[in-house]
């Protein structure tokens, strides 16, 4: 009896740790799925520069651009960049335009579309034909603004080129363009052809075109 009672005591801790749950391992979590790479970051840059004008120089411009660098191996420097541009002349030219180019921001695509507003108040009038006659003595302080006028332009376009197979790529463009030529104070050669003193055209333009295009990269074709 004093042999069983010795082995029941024994046993009791071996069943008393089989009775314990074991442990378990908190489970392990899933994998945060990566953020898909969408290149660098967009930046923006803006600064004033000088640049000609039609018989009205020089023209203060500044810029705007906000822009994506490309790949260091891409053909372009950049994968899309906004361009927004406007100036204004001593003597009340003006100018703005507003460019959108995503040269590499989706494969086998570009686009590039413009909107642009420009005035001109000393555009070059010369008559109309090939027969027309310019004789500077007769610019005097009296006609100043016998060759000129003013001209007003509106435009705008859209490109878009899609990569068709290796070189080959088809464009297809867009273009309306609205232009306003007016006339300045005093004797001009424009009001003595137009009488009224003004003159509107309207253009538009559509264009489908195949390109073979070979080039490495676009920014030094000379590599």
């Amino acid at each position: 009896m004093v042999r069983w009672l010795s082995a029941l005591a024994l046993l009791a801790p071996t069943v008393a740790r089989a009775q314990v749950p074991e442990a378990h391992e908190p489970p392990t979590p899933a994998a945060t799925p990566l953020v898909e790479d969408r290149g660098a970051r967009w930046r923006t840059s803006y600064f004033p520069y000088l640049t000609g004008g039609a018989n009205d120089s020089p023209v203060l411009s500044f810029r705007l651009r906000h822009w994506q660098p490309a790949d260091y191996e891409a053909r372009s420097t950049y994968t899309a960049a906004l361009n927004v541009d406007a100036g204004i002349a001593p003597k009340g030219s003006r100018f703005l335009s507003v460019q959108f180019k995503a040269p590499e921001l989706v494969a086998g695509w570009r686009l590039a579309l413009q909107g642009a507003l420009e005035r001109q108040v000393r555009y070059g009038y010369f008559g109309l034909g090939n027969e027309t006659v310019y004789d500077k003595d007769l610019v005097g302080d009296d006609n100043p603004f016998l060759y000129r006028m003013r001209r007003t332009r509106y435009r705008a376009s859209a490109e878009v080129t899609r990569q068709i197979r290796g070189p080959f790529h088809v464009a297809v463009l867009t273009e309306y363009e609205h232009a306003r030529f007016t006339s300045l104070p005093g004797p001009s050669t424009f009001a003595t052809d137009f009488p009224s003193g003004e003159l509107k055209q309207d253009d538009v333009t559509a264009r489908l075109a195949l390109i073979y295009d070979t080039r490495d990269n676009e920014y030094n074709t000379q590599t």
